[in-house]
């Protein structure tokens, strides 16, 4: 290709990127988006390094320019990272997200810059020491660009929003361009075959006006969308680090078969051993997560979602931990109905009747102690377990129950008096099945005597 063509591509390139990047602020100014800011902000610290570096490289080759343009590259980098992280970070619900992501970013980091090391720099590491301090730093550029290329992947396996694939595909397809530009760019550098305008400038820029579409082809109004069943399956957050170690393995297996350098292949060995233990402290992570998960899911199978008390599995498993009891203590029972509660529901709402029930469970619930169950038994009917809790106990329960009842009445004259039908049984020999039942059948006894006309 001749040079005029070569610098044709490459101005086409640089113009497409300023285009890309025109429209993307364009729509920041629209969204506000935090990821859009931090694109931008990548793409402009790149283009300020093309000019830079231009200067440096014709006009003044001194250290301070080396250091001005290598600063902005690792900032553009740092931006890419960081507008993927503000996606990321919406998602960590817990600690426990935090530190499982923190975990996963040192494990990614370990594994990127062996590859990085392994890959880029044991190959022309005989020549590094011809380097001047102002052109080495360009051994960083491929190490760099390696462990933000695995850094997106990893944050990507923890994004958990909808439609961001084709962002995601560009960024990574841009990075992988730009860590190929940055490798080849700093071996001509070494051997001094570098020329400005070359076929390098060229790769880099297509890196840029890749990196530059992505963020073009961001869609906050898709992207930001959160639908339920949309979601990252679990498989990906789980399996991803362990994919990213799979990479080290296989580096791991090629230093085996042609490992000829004891150096390089201890920091490769030393890497694996931190490997090795940052994995454990993931899987012990993971353990505790499952365990909270397990705890949170018997919780919510054991809850009535209304009103917050026990239901009817947390009754039966309560049965049956009562059977395997050697010694069955005393133990008594209140069942409770409210009276006319479909009237009630009818008159003024199911969400009134709603209130009513979690009003029912707030009289009982200051009454009881924490040793006594609240269940809800049914609809409008509630069974309070007494563990170790004789006839008498239970009536003077029954009676402060009662007494909290009206006083709530004597508060709220607004609506239909909260009433109350209670059955009391006790017994220390009786299946806890056959106790309810009778508990049920003095319930329905007291519903004789009640001031209020029962409606079934």
């Amino acid at each position: 290709m001749s040079n005029i063509g070569l610098y044709l591509l490459l101005l086409g390139s640089l113009c497409l990127s300023l285009f890309f990047t025109y429209k993307t602020y364009h729509l920041y100014k629209k969204t506000l988006d935090s990821f859009l800011l931090f694109g931008l902000i990548s793409i402009l610290l790149f283009i300020i390094n093309i000019m830079l570096w231009n200067i440096y490289y014709n006009y003044y080759n001194n250290i301070y320019f080396n250091l001005a343009y290598s600063l902005l590259f690792i900032a553009a980098y740092a931006s890419i990272f960081w507008a993927f992280f503000q996606k990321a970070k919406v998602t960590f619900n817990s600690n426990i997200d935090r530190l499982e992501f923190f975990i996963d970013t040192i494990i990614v980091i370990t594994v990127s810059f062996s590859v990085a090391i392994y890959t880029t720099i044991k190959p022309i590491a005989p020549s590094i020491a011809s380097l001047d301090s102002a052109n080495s730093i360009v051994l960083m550029y491929p190490i760099l660009g390696v462990m933000v290329l695995f850094a997106i992947i990893m944050i990507w396996s923890h994004e958990q929003t909808v439609g961001h694939n084709k962002t995601f595909y560009a960024t990574t397809l841009g990075l992988l361009t730009l860590v190929i530009s940055s490798t080849l760019f700093g071996h001509q550098i070494i051997n001094q075959t570098y020329t400005i305008g070359s076929y390098i400038d060229l790769l880099f820029l297509v890196a840029i006006t890749t990196l530059s579409y992505a963020f073009f082809s961001y869609k906050p109004s898709n992207y930001c969308a959160i639908n339920i069943g949309d979601t990252i399956p679990a498989i990906r957050k789980t399996i991803v680090p362990y994919m990213i170690i799979g990479v080290w393995l296989i580096l791991y297996i090629y230093a085996k078969l042609h490992g000829n350098n004891e150096i390089w292949d201890m920091i490769l060995y030393d890497t694996g051993v931190a490997l090795i233990f940052f994995t454990i402290i993931k899987q012990l992570v993971m353990l505790y997560r499952n365990r909270q998960l397990l705890l949170r899911l018997e919780k919510l199978s054991s809850t009535d979602a209304l009103t917050g008390i026990y239901n009817r599995h947390f009754l039966d498993q309560y049965i049956i931990q009562f059977r395997e009891q050697p010694d069955n203590s005393t133990i008594s029972m209140l069942f409770i109905d409210l009276v006319r509660f479909k009237n009630f529901n009818d008159k003024y709402g199911h969400l009134a009747g709603d209130e009513r029930l979690k009003t029912v469970v707030y009289l009982i619930e200051t009454v009881i102690s924490i040793e006594h169950y609240t269940i809800r038994y049914g609809g409008d009917e509630f069974l309070i377990l007494l563990p170790d809790t004789d006839e008498a106990e239970a009536k003077k329960i029954n009676d402060i129950i009662n007494e909290e009842l009206d006083l709530y009445n004597q508060k709220n004259t607004s609506i239909e008096p909260l009433e109350l039908t209670i059955g009391i049984f006790t017994s220390d020999n009786l299946d806890l099945l056959k106790m309810i039942d009778e508990a049920d059948k003095e319930m329905y006894k007291s519903k004789g005597i009640t001031q209020f006309e029962y409606t079934p």
